[in-house]
């Protein structure tokens, strides 16, 4: 069984509504791969069973990138709420070479299974594929 280096992108032709998002996006490119990790969590519930993508959207097109889970329990102790953020954490490394070129706003898609809510926020950073 072999398991790809980097995540396929998965276009979308809609996204769920905004919602509030507490979130930290670090993205960084190096040539033809773009890193991108921070934590994420819908507000107001803890993120245990919260599945988290990222969101390439142009005017053209919307990717959903799904991302590796990273324990984040530094968000917990920060955030000074009761609840348990530990499983906010994300990364995931993707390579351009699977979108197609234009400029794209980067966002967070948030699935949480137990409480049947999913929401998006975007962020403000963009990254351009040539």
């Amino acid at each position: 069984l072999k398991i790809p280096e980097y995540p396929a992108a998965e276009r979308v032709t809609r996204l769920p509504p905004a919602g509030r998002i507490g979130y930290d996006l670090k993205l960084s490119e190096n040539g033809s791969i773009v890193t991108v990790g921070g934590w994420a969590a819908l507000e107001g519930q803890d993120a245990d069973s919260s599945t988290i993508s990222v969101v390439l959207k142009n005017n053209a097109n919307i990717y959903l990138i799904p991302t590796d889970p990273y324990p984040r329990p530094d968000v917990t102790a920060s955030s000074g709420n009761r609840y348990k953020l530990d499983n906010s954490g994300y990364s995931v490394k993707f390579l351009k070479a699977g979108l197609q070129k234009g400029k794209y706003e980067i966002g967070l898609l948030i699935k949480d299974g137990i409480h049947k809510r999913e929401s998006v926020v975007f962020t403000g950073k963009e990254i351009a594929i040539q």
